[in-house]
């Protein structure tokens, strides 16, 4: 760069710019595999001390840093032999140094498998190693939180501190420069939401408005009683709580958007808010996945390990079975927001939906969008099948522990403390699984609305009242509110 700067004309050979593609490439691979191994070494020192000298041995310390430059270079060889057979014949001016998707600009072939090389790579080698920093660090902050003095919280900080500014300058300027090769020219989008007559859209925004209240006020009813009310400060409320915040943010993502356009249907959405509307609800759907089998293997132990209960689910296990929903969720999140981030968007800019749906934003791409059909239907298996399965063995040992209880008392109250739980999974499984796994010829997209309707709307609509009439606990919890605030005002 300095000689060009000196002499802007002098050529570098095709050797030459070969060998600096693949320098370049295998000592950013490293830098991400070595900023991994710095977190994993301050998540030992801070939350295993005394355990922190067998951990981090010296040849644990070798293996990792030889694994992690054999990891880049290996890597990065495969991307050099993917791009030498390419025949460049056309203009040798690279618009940059010899940068590997600057260079592939100029062969005269197809480099469509290059290019999902290089994207399959900046995300197992960018998204995959900030997931584990990410993990890392939401336990290093869980084990900071729990020290009692001052100074060690700041001496534990300042020992992070420096290693999260590195990470966050390197991996954001290099996801930046993953998605600047973006082509879009559309600036926002219009949701064209449902083809209806003004006069039943009026109606439909009154009947809407007044549903989107009631998820409001009762998910926040549950929240608000599971906080005050320390008799329901138990794991199984504990969970239920975080499964309506995020019903809560659900509502909050998708329907004030669907109420504006229904009452300006030509109000368009700008292109950064309707990718956060995306990810917010790939985040928040995947959240609820998770949080629903947390909550059935919660009712597993209940009921099929009653002594052992309070030592399996304690505190500290229930903290990191939410964290690690949480964290996977946006992770997950993240991972199809950066694809769909790559595409060129620069057609029509009407999407056919009431908010912006991965799919329906998908069809306005003007690039093959195979790969990241093939990511959501992978993850569809993974965040649906997976956990309904985890649920079904769940609820099949809880069938088998409940038929064995004597009482007929027992059973029903087994029964019961189960039925809200299935009543949601059922809802949520069942309508998401329709969606996202059947076959689309099977349903008309204004068919497909109609179960985005249900599954976005109308289960974080029905959990309050689903969880709040079939749970004893919970109806006494809101009349010791009600008798408390009665009393006080007589008072």
């Amino acid at each position: 760069m300095l000689v060009n700067l000196l002499n802007p004309d002098k050529p570098i050979s095709f050797a030459g710019c070969m060998t600096q593609t693949f320098l370049f490439l295998t000592f950013a691979i490293t830098e991400c595999l070595l900023l991994v191994v710095m977190s994993y070494d301050h998540y030992v020192v801070i939350c295993h001390p005394l355990r922190y000298s067998a951990i981090m041995s010296w040849s644990v310390c070798i293996t990792l840093a030889v694994t992690s430059w054999t990891t880049g270079f290996l890597l990065s060889l495969i991307h050099l032999m993917l791009l030498l057979p390419l025949p460049f014949c056309m203009s040798k001016k690279v618009n940059h140094f010899c940068e590997i998707m600057a260079v592939l600009k100029l062969a005269c072939a197809d480099t469509h498998i290059n290019e999902n090389m290089v994207l399959a790579g900046a995300v197992s080698v960018l998204l995959g190693p900030f997931s584990m920093i990410v993990v890392s660090y939401l336990c290093i902050l869980c084990a900071i939180m729990k020290i009692q003095s001052g100074k060690g919280k700041r001496k534990a900080f300042s020992t992070c501190s420096s290693h999260l500014c590195v990470v966050g300058l390197f991996y954001g300027t290099a996801i930046i420069t993953e998605m600047e090769e973006n082509q879009t020219v559309v600036t926002e989008f219009v949701l064209l939401g449902f083809c209806l007559s003004p006069r039943i859209h009026i109606v439909i925004l009154g009947v809407f408005s007044f549903f989107y209240a009631f998820t409001l006020l009762g998910n926040g009813l549950i929240l608000g009683l599971i906080c005050l009310d320390s008799r329901l400060h138990t794991p199984m409320y504990f969970f239920l709580s975080q499964l309506a915040i995020v019903d809560i943010a659900y509502a909050c993502n998708t329907v004030p958007q669907m109420l504006v356009n229904l009452l300006n249907p030509a109000k368009p959405i700008s292109f950064a808010g309707c990718m956060t509307q995306t990810f917010l609800f790939l985040t928040f759907a995947h959240i609820e996945c998770l949080l629903l089998v947390v909550m059935s293997y919660d009712r597993y132990v209940a009921i099929c390990h009653p002594l052992q209960y309070c030592t399996i689910m304690g505190w500290r296990v229930c903290n990191t079975m939410v964290i690690t929903s949480w964290a996977c969720g946006s992770l997950l999140a993240l991972v199809h927001t950066s694809l769909i981030l790559r595409l060129p968007f620069c057609g029509p800019n009407q999407i056919n939906h009431f908010f912006c749906e991965i799919l329906s934003v998908l069809k306005l791409a003007c690039a093959d969008t195979w790969l990241n059909k093939v990511v959501i239907f992978a993850a569809s298996v993974f965040v649906l099948v997976g956990p309904l399965c985890l649920v079904l063995v769940s609820y099949s040992h809880i069938l088998v522990a409940i038929l064995r209880i004597q009482s007929g008392e027992g059973r029903r109250k087994a029964f019961s403390t189960c039925s809200s739980h299935l009543c949601v999974v059922g809802l949520f499984f069942g309508s998401a699984i329709v969606m996202y796994m059947a076959p689309k010829s099977q349903h008309s997209e204004e068919q497909q609305k109609i179960l985005f309707l249900f599954y976005s709307f109308f289960n974080p609509m029905l959990n309050p009242l689903i969880y709040s009439l079939r749970n004893a606990e919970v109806k006494r919890a809101l009349r010791r509110a009600l008798c408390t605030d009665s009393h006080s005002q007589v008072e």
